[in-house]
Order: C-alpha cells, then structure tokens, then sequence
C-alpha cells in the first residue's frame, strides 16, 4: 500500500481528488457526532480511517481463502458492519 500512496503523491491531481474524498468524510462524520449519530466516545479520526479501510477492504483482499464477495451486497455488508459499529 505504502507505493500506491507514493505513486498517487507523484499525481497531484489525483491526490487532490482523494483529499477532496477525504475531507468530506470528516465532515460527514463530524457532523454525525454533532448531531448524535456517530456515539460521543469515538474519535473521528479512528471512524474515518476505519470506514476507509471498509471501504478498499474488497479491493486490497482478493486473494482471500473466504471467497468472492457478492457484489450485489458488498456495500450493504460494509455499511451494516460500520453503522452498528459507531451508532450513537
């Protein structure tokens, strides 16, 4: 992972784009715990970084003795996964 980064960093525009993403989900995240969404006791920072890592899960693991995901429910199961995690 650590080349990717580096290779998305010799890319500004592309970098720029994933800064852009990022900062929305702080936001989103942010506000959920403003407004009682997000429980109080976790820190943002470890939600955002966690809901990344949810979210490439499926395309930095194919290689997985477990199978091949559903794609039809890929996102469903990671959004369940996350939300009955960080409900307030």
């Amino acid at each position: 992972m650590p080349e990717i980064l580096q290779v998305l960093r010799k890319h500004s525009d592309s970098f720029a784009c994933m800064q852009r993403i990022d900062a929305a989900v702080v936001e989103l995240a942010q506000q959920a715990q403003l407004q009682g969404e997000l429980a109080p006791h976790l820190d943002v920072p470890t939600v955002v970084r966690t809901f990344h890592a949810l979210a490439q899960a499926p395309h930095i693991a194919p290689l997985s003795i477990s199978g091949t995901p559903n794609p039809a429910t890929i996102a469903p199961t990671l959004a369940n996964i996350f939300r009955s995690g960080v409900q307030s």
